[in-house]
């Protein structure tokens, strides 16, 4: 059995554009699940259907500051939440980058060391 060919540019580009796609894929999904329970907690949604001329205005208010303040919360959780997977995954992107970079330089010195030896 032969060995398979190695991958051409337009397939390892290819590869690394759906693994990328994937990590993206599961980091929203494991960030989207606790910040989307914290909104279920916050908001009081047995409210919805009943009549709120019965609840005083004040008390009403109260409630709706609390839970305004407590989705907050839950944006904050976000957006913390969400930085740090980017500024991960961007260090990883430029790791990869400045590694692809070493490696063109170092064929390009290696191949004018011969040039400048013959």
């Amino acid at each position: 059995m032969q060995p398979f060919a190695p991958p051409t540019p337009f397939e390892a580009d290819t590869q690394n554009a759906y693994q990328l796609l994937s990590q993206a894929r599961t980091r929203s999904a494991i960030l989207c699940t606790p910040v989307g329970s914290c909104m279920d907690k916050c908001l009081d949604l047995t409210g919805l259907g009943q009549n709120t001329t019965k609840i005083k205005s004040i008390n009403r208010v109260k409630e709706e500051e609390k839970e305004k303040h407590c989705l907050e919360f839950c944006a904050m959780k976000w957006d913390e939440l969400h930085r740090r997977s980017n500024q991960v995954l961007l260090k990883k992107e430029i790791a990869s980058i400045q590694i692809d970079m070493f490696n063109q330089m170092r064929v390009r010195a290696q191949a004018q060391m011969e040039l400048l030896q013959r």
